[in-house]
């Protein structure tokens, strides 16, 4: 498990190597729905606007693409709703490798 740095910038790049590679996860906060959304580039591969959601591992449909997985986990067990909910460490976003990579 690697834990993402996502900073309370609205719009981000963020660049996480690991031991298959480097991901290039894209975050970016929607004020209108008040929920974080990401992109997903490993490689030729790539996914937009996936919602940051509690809980799951929204990078399991894509597992063909990705040999890794992401979740988030929040104290309050529901979406990070605000800019600095990751600034802020009530929401954790980490990256999920190799046996670790399963639907959650």
């Amino acid at each position: 498990m690697i834990k993402v740095d996502v900073s309370s910038v609205a719009n981000q790049q963020i660049v996480v190597p690991f031991k298959d590679g480097t991901a290039t996860i894209s975050m970016y906060y929607s004020a209108l729905n008040s929920c974080w959304f990401c992109s997903i580039s490993y490689g030729d591969n790539t996914v937009n606007n996936i919602v940051i959601d509690y809980g799951v591992n929204f990078a399991y449909p894509f597992r063909y693409m990705f040999p890794f997985g992401l979740v988030c986990y929040t104290e309050s067990e529901v979406r990070p709703v605000y800019v600095d909910s990751f600034e802020s460490g009530e929401a954790t976003l980490i990256l999920l490798e190799g046996e670790e990579n399963l639907p959650l």
